[in-house]
């Protein structure tokens, strides 16, 4: 008889409840989780998508398409020669040497001897885009013919395109001034007043709102410098002046700096909704995606507060809106966001400015300009008056500028300042201190580059000197308006 075997003392087939516990945790933690994460998800686009319709309600470009330009008749669009004008340029008769001999060119300065062939050369390859550029400005308006897709478009090399153009055409105005073409030169700070001003129109960016500040800036800063020695009468048969017309015109388009403001408020706008796009991008089948739109939410209120400050009149106002620098507020937009750093373009698309400096940019070049239109309203009064300055600025008005222009660092709003003492007249700003130190030349804070060089906004007070070669002594008298 066989022998039974025993009865087993376990499940048989075994039955793994410990096994069967542990799936079951795992898979109600895995739905914790999961639950977690679409609700902060929620919560975080609920909360970014509330914060934009509240700019909504205040009547702020929040879609894309809002930032959309209106078409233009092909008549009246200068857009397209400003396209060509880039292509006009005859690289293939310049060599690298002529290229790479050709540096900055500052206004305190005269262009340097080994550097005056290679420019000849580089102005005589630009002559076709000038005339492009000339033939273009008489047309009333710029559409790039730029739309949204769904996107805020990001054009930076026709912004490239055209900052380069200009930069050459500024290089070759100080060329035109140093031949004694006073009249061509002129007409090139013009030309580059106007290209500036075409990157803004329909390419609102911060990247083309820093190119449009840099070329104003040094079109501005050219023009108080040839200011100080600008010719209208031919000295020799090898000189060409400028004619009384000509200054008009050019003191009309540097007073015109509404389209600046405008399109720094409108790049602004842009950058605000591309942090917002960005996070979107970023946080698209991401695990982190709420952490890139909680990011992304501090970034836009930190670009609102940049609005804000750009939406003020004086830099003093503006100022008390911006964080200081480098400072660890959690809505501060000096830094970039997190879902701008995973952006697999942000080198490209964000390595210009902070919204802060575009601000602080954006107030020195409105001041460079006026005070450019002052020093040529002042050649034109001297040309009027047997080469006497005027004891004050309201004499310039109206026959010379329609108002004096404000001092956009002063917080009262108060106009430029003006020292007409002999032999040392100047204009001045109070500089980013708002504090009138009556023209003082003194570093705020020691430079890398030589103390001769021409950088205003870095000493307590922005100083424009009215005769070629003048340097600043101890203030003698009260500024006048």
């Amino acid at each position: 008889m066989t022998e039974l075997s025993p009865e087993p003392d376990h499940p048989h087939p075994p039955r793994f409840y410990w096994l069967k516990r542990l799936s079951a945790s795992a898979s109600l933690t895995l739905l914790l989780v999961a639950g977690l994460w679409t609700t902060l998800a929620w919560r975080a686009d609920r909360r970014l998508g509330d914060e934009f319709a509240r700019y909504r309600s205040l009547g702020q470009p929040v879609l894309p398409t809002d930032f959309d330009a209106t078409a233009v008749p092909d008549a009246d669009n200068a857009a397209p020669v400003l396209f060509r004008a880039p292509r006009a340029i005859k690289t293939n008769s310049l060599t690298d040497d002529d290229w790479n001999k050709v540096g900055p060119l500052w206004p305190d300065r005269p262009i340097p001897d080994d550097e005056i062939a290679p420019l000849t050369r580089l102005a005589e390859a630009v002559a076709p885009a000038r005339e492009l550029v000339r033939s273009a400005r008489p047309k009333k308006s710029i559409d790039w013919g730029l739309r949204t897709h769904g996107s805020v478009r990001n054009p930076t090399s026709l912004a490239n395109n055209q900052e380069f153009l200009g930069d050459l055409i500024l290089k070759c105005a100080f060329l035109d001034h140093h031949r004694g073409d006073q009249a061509a030169a002129i007409e090139a700070l013009r030309d580059g007043l106007f290209i500036s001003r075409a990157i803004q129109c329909d390419i609102p960016t911060t990247g083309t709102h820093f190119y449009a500040l840099r070329m104003t800036s040094r079109a501005a800063n050219y023009a108080a410098a040839f200011a100080t020695e600008i010719e209208l009468h031919a000295t020799n048969s090898t000189t060409r002046p400028a004619t009384p017309s000509q200054i008009r015109g050019l003191i009309n388009d540097l007073l015109d700096d509404q389209p600046l403001l405008r399109h720094g408020l409108r790049s602004l706008y842009a950058e605000r909704l591309t942090q917002r796009e960005d996070a979107q991008v970023a946080g698209r089948a991401n695990a982190l995606r709420p952490f890139f739109a909680a990011d992304a939410l501090n970034a836009v209120r930190g670009t609102s507060i940049a609005i804000d400050a750009a939406s003020k009149d004086t830099w003093p106002a503006a100022s008390a809106k911006l964080p200081p620098p480098h400072a660890p507020l959690p809505y501060s937009s000096n830094r970039p966001s997190l879902s701008q750093l995973a952006h697999p373009y942000y080198p490209a698309r964000y390595g210009y400015a902070t919204p802060e400096e575009s601000v602080r940019g954006e107030f020195q070049a409105l001041a460079t300009r006026r005070i450019a239109a002052s020093a040529l309203a002042i050649r034109l009064y001297r040309e009027d008056h047997a080469g006497q300055f005027p004891t004050r600025l309201d004499d310039l008005v109206p026959d010379y500028l329609p108002a004096v222009p404000i001092d956009p660092f002063s917080p009262d709003h108060h106009p430029l300042r003006y020292v007409p003492d002999s032999p040392n007249p100047y204009i001045y700003s109070v500089g980013e201190d708002a504090t009138d130190d009556r023209g003082s030349e003194q570093w705020i804070t020691p430079p890398d580059h030589p103390p001769e060089s021409f950088f205003p906004w870095s000493r307590r007070d922005a100083v424009f000197h009215l005769l070629p070669g003048s340097k600043l002594g101890p203030p003698t008298r009260p500024a006048v308006p």
